[in-house]
């Protein structure tokens, strides 16, 4: 689906999609079925997604948060630079001509 979405999605280099680009015609929809799954055990599977996906979200916010507990009290603020203020570079990865 998410193949067919891209390649069924205007791009703004050239006004059309990659599909008409290439074929020269749209693809006709892939809307799912209002009947419902024709395999009952998708309808289990796409459930245990979701709850891997909040899972996973939940999860991960965890660990931004036990990061940020660690590393907030040692952060200091950046120098602010303003147009005209003189600097220092180290310039032993910078390839001149």
């Amino acid at each position: 689906m998410v193949e067919f979405a891209y390649n069924n999605s205007v791009t703004m280099g050239n006004g059309m999609s990659p599909f008409y680009a290439n074929y020269g015609f749209h693809p006709v929809s892939m809307d799912p079925p209002a009947v419902g799954p024709l395999n009952p055990a998708s309808g289990l599977y796409a459930h245990w997604m979701n709850m891997i996906h909040k899972e996973s979200t939940k999860r991960l916010e965890a660990a931004h948060e036990q990061m940020r507990h660690y590393m907030d009290p040692q952060r200091i603020e950046p120098p602010k630079y303003q147009i005209g203020d003189l600097v220092i570079l180290n310039g032993h990865n910078i390839k001149t001509p």
